[in-house]
Parts: structure tokens; sequence; C-alpha cells
């Protein structure tokens, strides 16, 4: 008796589980593909730190950045290379802050300012979205043969410039 029970049993469970065994895994997201542009942009990312693994989208690889702990900065490298020939530069970029509508005068004339007077490795920008928002982002640009050093000081001098800029105007840690 105990056997045919088993049997039952195991034979409704099959039953149960079976339109869910059927049923296809979840797709998971697109992987990025990895074009020679991008592989170079992550490549360069690397000499960042030797345990640096970039993370991809699109068009950048990225790093994320621990600036003033616990606070981090997302940095990105462009896939696109930029300039003539004898002087090629990726873009390197992090974002301050995404808003909605025109940007505030006082949030302007401080960004202009600062482009002028203290920043002589790169610029603030304003960039409209696809969606409508702006974000404002530091920029600035490295060499493609830039050696190990010059991309650690890129990188840090882009993810705390961005950063600072980012705690002052919203007080988060959303970059």
């Amino acid at each position: 008796m105990a056997y045919v029970r088993f049997v039952s049993l195991t034979a409704l469970c099959v039953a149960l589980a079976g339109p869910v065994l059927a049923q296809p895994a979840p797709a998971a997201a697109p992987a990025v593909e990895m074009t020679p542009a991008l592989q170079a942009a992550s490549e360069m990312l690397k000499l960042y730190s030797p345990t640096a693994k970039p993370s991809l989208n699109k068009n950048f690889a990225y790093l994320n950045v621990v600036t003033t702990s616990p606070r981090t900065q997302q940095v990105y490298l462009s896939a696109e290379v930029l300039g003539p020939d004898y002087a090629k530069v990726r873009e390197l970029t992090s974002n301050v802050m995404k808003f909605t509508g025109p940007i505030d005068a006082a949030i302007a004339l401080r960004l202009l300012t600062e482009n002028e007077n203290d920043l002589p490795k790169g610029a603030y920008v304003v960039q409209t979205n696809s969606d409508g928002t702006h974000m404002i982002s530091f920029e600035s640009y490295l060499p493609v043969d830039a050696a190990a050093t010059a991309v650690q000081q890129a990188v840090n001098y882009n993810a705390t410039t961005a950063d600072k800029l980012e705690a002052e105007l919203t007080g988060k840690d959303d970059y």
C-alpha cells in the first residue's frame, strides 16, 4: 500500500509541476555587444586598478569609485574615440544631478564660474536626456594611450569633482 501511495504522490507531483517545468526560463538581460571600441575602453579603465572590473553599457565602460567612504561615484569612459590622429582622446564623464525644467540660475552661474576659474582639467556640462530631463555632469578627456598613472589621476579627479558637487547640491549619493 505504501508503494502505491508513493507512486501516486510522485505522479501527482509530476503532473502538477509539468506545466511549470515546461515553461521557458525567464529571459536574462540582453548582453552588451563587446565591440572593439568598447573592449578598448574597458581595458583602459582596468589601468585604474589591477582589481578593476569595469561594467559596460552600449557606449561606455564604467567604474564605481569610492570617493569618501561611504560615498561612491560612477565614472564613464566613452567607447568613442575623438580628435585628430595625432591627439586621440576618450571622454570621461561623471554624473552630478538630474533635474527637470530650466536650470536654476544660481546653479548655472556657479557651473560657469567654476568652469572658468577652478577646473583646469575638465568642465561641468548640462545635457538633455531622451526623456526630457536634464543631467549635470563633469567631463574631461583622456588620451587613448594614457599611462596607468594618468588614468588613475583622471578617474579620481572626475569622481571627486562630480561627487563634491553632487553632495552639495543634492545631499544624496545617487551616482
